[in-house]
């Protein structure tokens, strides 16, 4: 089944058709025509978190994830397709900010939580390994 939704990026409405490829592999139609393949690598319930775990990883001996540490990495290698915020975009999370390419394939990178882009590591025809940095969030 293919769903339609209208998102509003700053001040910009994008309609996306989204179509369940497997459990966690969606295919993504966006209203520019391209299409962009998209894999779940990670889920949490923010809503579900307590004080304790909401400490300082550094402080608690945690290696930093991808949301403690304000940055948004690259969950495969490939390289760089495009870069869709800029340094000050305030992004929510699911907001898409790096469209990778990875095996001739076009996957979106989306914001772990919302946020304030505050720098950019990347640009469009970088190549990445798996973990790198595209970009940090802040506020």
């Amino acid at each position: 089944m293919t769903r339609r939704y209208t998102v509003k990026i700053g001040d910009v409405d994008y309609v996306l058709d989204l179509a369940e490829v497997s459990k966690d592999r969606y295919s993504v139609g966006l209203s520019d025509g391209r299409v962009l393949d998209v894999t779940l690598v990670g889920e949490e319930d923010l809503d579900q978190k307590t004080s304790e775990t909401l400490q300082p990883a550094e402080e608690s001996g945690v290696p930093l994830t991808q949301n403690q540490a304000g940055v948004v990495k690259a969950p495969m290698p490939g390289v760089v397709f495009g870069v869709e915020v800029a340094v000050g975009t305030q992004v929510h999370r699911g907001d898409l900010v790096v469209v990778l390419e990875a095996m001739k394939m076009e996957n979106a990178i989306c914001a772990p939580h919302d946020g304030i882009v505050t720098a950019i590591r990347v640009a469009s025809g970088d190549a990445v390994e798996h973990g790198a940095v595209l970009v940090e969030l802040g506020g």
